[in-house]
């Protein structure tokens, strides 16, 4: 597992994030503005739907599946979890899963910016 993306991480300031209120495209980066911190995903990712259909985005080999972070939009992260992969899987609150995928050796995959000031780069 990446260091940074140890089991015991206390994440739990992802639950008040708030609602998801804009998404934000790059040509290498995808910024999700929330009430109380944006995440810039700099890698790819994948968005399972309430269906269990799985898109994998990649802003740079994939752009067309970027469109299914709309489904994300005004809805908040209700839980989230750390996997072996290593991944952080945010479940938000329309039944949406967003895995975020710690995989860029020697890059950013994404980065938590807190409203607080302080930040988390995976």
């Amino acid at each position: 597992m990446s260091p940074l993306l140890d089991k015991n991480l206390d994440l739990s300031f992802l639950l008040d994030a708030g609602w998801l209120v804009a998404v934000c495209f790059g040509k290498y980066t995808v910024n999700l503005k929330f009430h109380k911190m944006d995440i810039a995903i700099s890698s790819k990712c994948e968005i399972r739907d309430t269906a269990g259909t799985v898109e994998f985005c990649d802003p740079v080999q994939n752009p067309g599946a970027l469109t299914m972070f709309a489904a994300l939009l005004e809805s908040e992260i209700e839980s989230y979890r750390l996997t072996q992969r290593p991944e952080l899987i945010l479940r938000f609150s329309n039944g949406c899963e967003l895995s975020l995928i710690d995989h860029q050796v020697g890059y950013e995959s994404f980065v938590i910016y807190r409203d607080s000031g302080s930040f988390l780069a995976v």
